[in-house]
């Protein structure tokens, strides 16, 4: 069975784990914060992950700070109702496998892994698994705390024309905005394997929206999954990919149990947003946050 219990990384192990972290910093950012009548309380736990996140640049975690919090109130899509128990959340687990993988690479990285568990378009709804999928990353930042870097797998084996007309745009458009701007982690890369006709086009309905910094991560394999081992080893894959570890499925019922453990976590943390209605100065809206742009140069940022 699935462990449903959980370590919980301290800041006492962050401090033992990275000689780069700095008290002075970290002060400086909860002193930062403070003055910011708009931002929640953030704990040391978080402003450690947009330190690390951003190479202990305090300008940038700052940025990346506004704009994790601020997509957070105005994307409610993907960040309300977060109880990883509600029946359209638990249908997401049945639609799709998420696996956050038991062993990194040789640098240290994370590897998470994304495949349809089941491959009806009917199933699929872009929302809910969006939601879910964040939920899964919270689980991985709460139990590892700052690690080197993530690497992303995307199995598009089985997607469908009838998965890319129920894709919600605006929801892609909120999603894509917040990883490249909000989410505190190390991109070190994102690799989609089985790529199909109906993939490059739904990699033609996405690109538009990527910024270099993340084209650059990017990587496309076949069925010929060789080159993808030259990269992430083999031997740390699910065995559905050729890999030493367990099943997808086996895998993503590890993560699902963990998600559901952080249940009180993702309810008492919902309030984890910005009040546009305390920014000093003009408020944000979602349609000038998520433009065709969708960035936060335009923000000040004290």
């Amino acid at each position: 069975m699935p462990p449903t219990e959980m370590k919980v990384i301290t800041v006492a192990d962050e401090f033992s784990k990275n000689p780069e972290l700095k008290e002075d910093d970290l002060q400086h950012l909860r002193e930062w914060v403070s003055k910011q009548p708009h931002l929640p309380n953030i704990p040391d736990d978080q402003l450690i992950l947009f330190l690390h996140s951003c190479y202990y640049s305090l300008e940038r975690a700052k940025k990346t700070i506004e704009a994790s919090y601020t997509i957070r109130c105005l994307a409610p899509e993907m960040f309300s109702d977060r109880d990883p128990l509600k029946p359209e959340l638990q249908a997401v687990w049945k639609m799709a496998h998420i696996a956050s993988l038991p062993k990194r690479d040789p640098e240290g990285n994370k590897v998470i892994v994304v495949k349809l568990a089941d491959t009806d378009p009917q199933k699929f709804n872009h929302a809910d698994a969006t939601k879910v999928f964040l939920l899964a990353m919270d689980a991985s930042l709460r139990e590892d705390g700052t690690v080197p870097g993530y690497h992303f797998i995307y199995d598009t084996a089985g997607l469908a024309m009838g998965h890319l007309a129920r894709c919600n745009f605006t929801v892609l458009r909120k999603y894509m905005v917040y990883v490249q701007e909000g989410l505190r982690i190390r991109m070190k890369s994102v690799s989609t394997i089985n790529m199909s006709a109906v993939a490059d086009k739904v990699m033609g309905v996405v690109k538009p929206l990527m910024k270099k910094e993340l084209m650059d991560h990017m990587y496309f394999y076949s069925t010929d999954l060789e080159p993808l081992y030259s990269r992430i080893p083999r031997s740390i894959l699910p065995k559905d990919f050729g890999g030493e570890e367990a099943s997808m499925a086996e895998l993503s019922e590890v993560l699902k149990a963990k998600v559901e453990a952080n249940r009180d976590w993702y309810i008492e943390t919902e309030s984890w947003k910005s009040d546009e209605s305390k920014r000093a100065g003009k408020s944000v809206s979602a349609g000038e946050l998520f433009g065709v742009e969708g960035s936060f140069k335009k923000l000040d940022i004290d």
